[in-house]
């Protein structure tokens, strides 16, 4: 998705998000999971300007017990994530968003509908997205729900995400949780422009 007059040779302001390709096995809920790898192609643009675009995540997934017999095969299970940009003017002092001229770009996210949801034993699941990561996933506190994007560069980050559940009626221990295989997957994105 691309947007905005450009105003260097680098040409528009743009979005890319790449889908993880093969499979996902062995996800645990409430587990994070990467679902791909999400980039702002930031470039020095003229109006109009980005204001916000909607990412609907759609996966397809197999249920395994705690003794890896399915019980559930082909569910399809969809949110619709809508994440807010500020286009800062570079020039800015300071800048609005933080950082140091040229000024970054913020992109932040959130739920923009309710979420597709599949009940195992009594618990309901539906997917969220749990944040931006833009250093190893596997260090605590590695992820956020905002993501500064410098100027004149590709900024990427892995977007993270989980089958998070309500409180189920009876809890189930760590053994007995099921795990999920991701077997497919569709993303799209929807642009929306600020106006001018």
């Amino acid at each position: 998705m691309t947007w905005g007059d450009p105003a260097t040779n680098a040409g528009q302001s743009s979005y890319v998000f790449v889908d993880n390709e093969v499979p996902i096995e062995s996800i645990v809920p409430e587990d994070l999971f990467q679902i791909g790898e999400f980039t702002h192609n930031n470039f020095p643009i003229f109006p109009p300007s980005l204001d916000s675009a909607d990412l609907q995540i759609s996966l397809v997934i197999d249920i395994f017990d705690d003794s890896d017999v399915k019980i559930g095969e082909n569910l399809s299970v969809s949110s619709v994530f809508r994440f807010d940009h500020l286009e800062t003017p570079n020039s800015a002092d300071p800048c609005e968003a933080g950082g140091e001229q040229p000024c970054p770009d913020l992109v932040s996210f959130s739920l923009t509908s309710t979420p597709d949801t599949i009940t195992i034993d009594d618990v309901v699941f539906g997917l969220t997205i749990a944040g931006f990561s833009t250093i190893p996933v596997n260090l605590p506190e590695s992820f956020t729900e905002e993501f500064l994007t410098l100027e004149n560069q590709a900024n990427t980050a892995v977007l993270l995400a989980s089958f998070s559940s309500d409180i189920p009626r009876e809890v189930p221990t760590p053994g007995a949780l099921p795990l999920l295989a991701i077997g497919a997957a569709a993303f799209g994105l929807a642009l929306r422009r600020r106006r001018s």
